[in-house]
């Protein structure tokens, strides 16, 4: 059960580790501190007090008991121009609040002079919702101005995953570019929302560890014009409990929420609490891809941000 937090103490370890200050008489004890700056117009917000040190062991204190030998699925690597294993950790086909519609335009580049296939599989909130090849003639590419519709003729929401290493014959060298977006259209235009590929490893992903994963995304606004959805990626073969936690900027506990991630699945959910520069922290024993999406009410207007970690920080 993920329970109530305690009141947060006044820890200062926020995004980039600043000088420590260490006492005259112990050279061995020191103290580590940090803000964050948010430059908004001529005003700068600070981030004070969010004791991430107890926050970090609440998140990950939770799935502590749930530790299995060992993985089998995709990991995070080295961001390259052209990948042989690519992650879109969302995609939509499906009505949106305020009378938006949000869809999803993708490129796919295969810049090699071979052909082959690529394996797309599609994850949900169950799992993995539909597995199909698409065959990649030699430096060449398409453009899907509806992806989830036209390719695997879905309406809802997910993941994507694209691999052309696992397909008979596959192969590291068969490398490709992935580009994608979900979009609205309105009376006054196209928004668009940039969604990056993320390149995975094959194999054995990490056992799930007591270190963890733990990371952040900051500066999360909630109000009547704008409003914010956070989701996360389990690409594993095991399943993920992913807990999640919504802050004041001064570290006051607004809302908590739980992930329970099927193997191969995606799910996203709104903050509902009202929030001015606020931060989602995240903690989980797996591998996980997380993200906030803003998006204005008024032009449905979204804006996506990858969650951020800070293992190296413990």
């Amino acid at each position: 059960m993920f329970t109530l937090f305690t009141r947060l103490h006044a820890i200062a370890l926020i995004f980039a580790l600043c000088s420590p200050v260490q006492a005259q008489n112990d050279r061995n004890h020191v103290e580590a501190s940090q803000r964050l700056h948010i430059q908004s117009g001529n005003a700068s917000q600070i981030y004070r007090g969010l004791g991430l040190v107890d926050l970090r062991a609440k998140l990950l204190g939770e799935a502590r008991n749930a530790l299995t030998a060992e993985d089998v699925g995709w990991t995070r690597t080295e961001l390259k121009a052209t990948s042989s294993i690519v992650l879109i950790p969302t995609s939509a086909n499906v009505p949106g609040a305020f009378g938006s519609f949000f869809r999803t335009r993708l490129s796919l580049y295969n810049p090699t002079p071979y052909a082959y296939p690529v394996s797309v599989s599609l994850f949900g909130e169950g799992g993995l919702v539909s597995k199909k090849t698409y065959q990649v003639s030699a430096d060449s590419g398409f453009t899907w101005l509806n992806f989830l519709s036209d390719f695997f003729g879905y309406s809802g929401a997910g993941a994507l995953l694209f691999d052309s290493q696992s397909p008979a014959g596959g192969s590291p060298t068969f490398r490709f570019s992935v580009r994608s977006e979900v979009y609205n259209l309105s009376s006054s235009g196209t928004f668009s929302t940039i969604v990056p590929s993320i390149e995975l490893a094959p194999g054995s992903n990490p056992p799930q560890s007591t270190q963890g994963y733990f990371a952040m995304n900051i500066g999360i606004n909630v109000n009547d014009l704008r409003r914010t959805n956070v989701g996360c990626v389990n690409s594993s073969s095991s399943s993920a409990e992913v807990f999640c936690v919504l802050l004041s900027s001064s570290g006051a506990n607004l809302q908590e929420l739980t992930f329970s991630m099927p193997p191969f699945s995606w799910k996203q959910l709104p903050i509902n609490a009202q929030v001015s520069n606020g931060v989602v922290a995240w903690g989980s024993l797996n591998p996980i891809t997380a993200y906030m999406v803003e998006v204005d009410n008024t032009s449905n207007d979204g804006s996506y941000f990858e969650a951020a970690g800070f293992e190296n920080l413990f």
